[in-house]
Parts: structure tokens; C-alpha cells; sequence
């Protein structure tokens, strides 16, 4: 695994459908603040690829949230619907206001109340950034396994795990710089990512 992916281990990029529901309330910074790390480089990034300068694409992550704030109390939670999906849309949707307020002036303010969510679900979003949002969402899973493993697990055994699997070290050098057993090496490495996989699973078929 990448030093670029091991930086990502402490989100917990998909969401709950409790968090979904708290986040009805604007007053809940808890839960604003927990939403904002969890989706805030995926938001960013998509801003980024499709031709924002840093600045216009730290906007646009502040106006997704805020997008996202005044339309989430309608938002029901519904297994069969894709809270991905509709994120991504709502990204791509004001990335396309940016552009158009430089080409014309056009398209919601960031301080606008107007209703874009018809415009938002009806947006059409390049197949390349939707690829790759994909993946990032894939990686926002491994992300969030590892972050849930490493609450569930020992301190020790999740060292053990992270050197091993994670920073890809041999068996014996785990084993010597941890001064525990090749057996209990094996043991962690068997057991905890059996825990991870069926973490990732679970978050991949319930995402919200």
C-alpha cells in the first residue's frame, strides 16, 4: 500500500445512515465535522480534475457541504438508492457553476437559496471522472475497514498488521521489531484481515 493511501486511514469516507439522519441538524458540528473529513478530499479532487484552480476547488467543497446541508433533510435513506452517486452529481454540478459564472455569469451563487436539485439529478457527468470517483470510493472503503479494524482490534495486533500487510515487511523482521512470534505473526495477519475484508464488504453493499 502507498504512503498516498496510508494518509487516508483515519476516514471513514462512507457514511451512515444515522449520520445522514443527524446531519439534518445544522447545529450538530459533530457530525458536520465528521462528514467533512469523511468526503472532503473526494469532493476536492473531482474539483481538481475538472480544471478548478486550489481555491475554486476549496469553494466547491464548502458549497457541496452546504448544498448538501439544505437538501439532506429530504434525503431518505434508501438502500437501493446511491448516496455516491448523488454526491458526485452534486460536485460535478457546481464545478459546471464555476465554470459557468466565468464563461457568462451563470448558474447558483454560492450564497444562493435557489433549488438546483433538479438540475443536480439531472446532470450528466463525464464517464472518466465518473471512473475515477469510482475508485477513490473504493479506496474511501479500505480507508474506513482500516480505521474500523484498528478501534476493534489490539494496539499490538494492529501494528502487526500494519507492518506486515500495510508497509509490506517480512514475516521475521515483524517478528523481530515487534518481539513476538512467527506464529503470532501469521495468526494476526490471518485473522485481522478476515476481519477487513468482511468490513469492506459489509460498507461496499451498505455505503450510507
Amino acid at each position: 500500500m502507498t504512503d498516498q493511501k496510508l494518509q487516508w486511514i483515519d476516514d471513514e469516507l462512507p457514511t451512515r445512515a444515522s449520520l445522514l439522519a443527524r446531519l439534518g441538524r445544522t447545529d450538530d458540528d459533530a457530525s458536520w465535522r465528521e462528514f467533512f473529513e469523511r468526503y472532503w478530499r473526494l469532493i476536492y479532487q473531482a474539483a481538481l480534475r475538472e480544471g478548478l484552480s486550489d481555491a475554486d476547488a476549496q469553494d466547491v467543497v464548502q458549497e457541496v457541504v452546504l448544498q448538501v446541508s439544505r437538501q439532506i433533510g429530504s434525503f431518505r435513506y434508501d438502500p437501493g438508492r446511491s448516496f455516491k452517486g448523488w454526491l458526485l452529481r452534486t460536485t460535478h454540478w457546481k464545478v459546471m457553476d464555476v465554470h459557468r459564472r466565468r464563461a457568462r455569469g451563470g448558474g447558483c451563487l454560492p450564497d444562493d437559496t435557489c433549488d438546483c436539485v433538479v438540475r443536480m439529478e439531472e446532470a450528466s457527468v463525464p464517464a472518466e471522472l465518473e471512473v475515477r470517483w469510482d475508485s477513490e470510493w473504493e479506496l474511501a472503503l479500505m480507508q474506513a475497514g482500516l480505521a474500523s479494524l484498528r478501534r476493534e482490534v489490539r494496539a499490538e495486533h494492529f501494528q502487526v498488521f500494519d507492518l506486515l500487510v500495510l508497509q509490506g515487511r517480512p514475516p521475521g523482521a515483524v517478528s523481530s521489531a515487534l518481539g513476538v512470534s512467527i506464529a503470532t505473526v501469521y495468526v494476526v495477519k490471518h485473522r485481522l484481515g478476515k476481519m477487513l475484508r468482511a468490513e469492506i464488504e459489509r460498507l461496499r453493499e451498505h455505503p450510507v
